[in-house]
């Protein structure tokens, strides 16, 4: 009797340990699905971040512009440009030569 009793007990130990390995390899697998999970999220968001961070600079870059035109804009000699252009100024000491049509 006692010596199935120690035969009971040892069965039941190393039952217990399988189950345990077993749990534990399913934990470790479910840890890694997630890990690479979180890495291909990782990677999307620091590709995004690249990519908005060159449109700032673009767009920095055109404000930049902006704010260059707006100076020019202020300037007489883009006066000049526009009565010239779409007015159709001229000075009075001015000769201007059209081509024939």
């Amino acid at each position: 009797m006692a010596r199935r009793a120690a035969f009971r007990n040892k069965k039941s130990k190393n039952g217990g340990s399988w189950l345990f390995l077993v749990l534990l390899l399913f934990l470790f697998f479910g840890l890694g699905q997630g890990i690479g999970t979180l890495k291909k999220k990782g990677d999307a968001l620091e590709e995004r971040r690249v990519a908005l961070e060159q449109e700032m600079s673009e767009q920095q870059a055109y404000s930049e512009e902006l704010k260059e035109l707006r100076k020019y804009t202020k300037t007489k000699k883009y006066a000049e440009e526009v009565a010239k252009e779409r007015l159709g100024l001229v000075y009075e000491d001015e000769i201007v030569f059209k081509p024939q049509e």
